[in-house]
């Protein structure tokens, strides 16, 4: 994370600024701080970002795949492949939505903003691993 904290809290700065420019005027990035500095300002951590909260959510996805007898290679990766783009999208709005108030920031970083992403992001692995079937695994299993 020494190394690569800066540029991925840099890089998902930049993207939220991406996102913010789109309804708010003043927007401002630079480094790993976006917002509008006349309004409010997010400085993205290390800890908040998706590179370092992604891999504990692959290893949960594989621990409960294993625990729950569906971990094959293939089955793995295409679950994996969703969680990731599911857990970029969902880190990124959170940081969206962080960035545009104090008012917002302490909603979304807060009890109830916190509890709704884990719960997303719980939920989610446990989907990948218990119900959803991978398209190509129904085929294999017809022939």
């Amino acid at each position: 994370m020494k190394i690569l904290g800066t540029p991925a809290t840099s890089a998902e700065a930049a993207i939220v600024a991406l996102v913010l420019t789109t309804s708010t005027d003043g927007v401002v990035q630079s480094g790993n701080v976006v917002g509008n500095p006349d309004v409010f300002s997010l400085i993205v951590l290390t800890a908040c970002s998706t590179l370092d909260a992604l891999p504990k959510a692959l290893l949960g996805l594989a621990a409960v795949m294993w625990l729950s007898g569906t971990l094959q290679q293939r089955s793995y990766i295409a679950s994996a492949i969703m969680l990731a783009a599911l857990y970029v999208v969902a880190n990124l709005a959170r940081l969206t939505i962080m960035a545009m108030s104090n008012d917002l920031y302490d909603l979304a970083h807060g009890p109830i903003g916190a509890g709704i992403f884990d719960g997303i992001i719980v939920a989610s692995v446990f989907a990948l691993s218990l119900c959803w079937t991978p398209p190509y695994a129904k085929a294999e299993q017809a022939t």
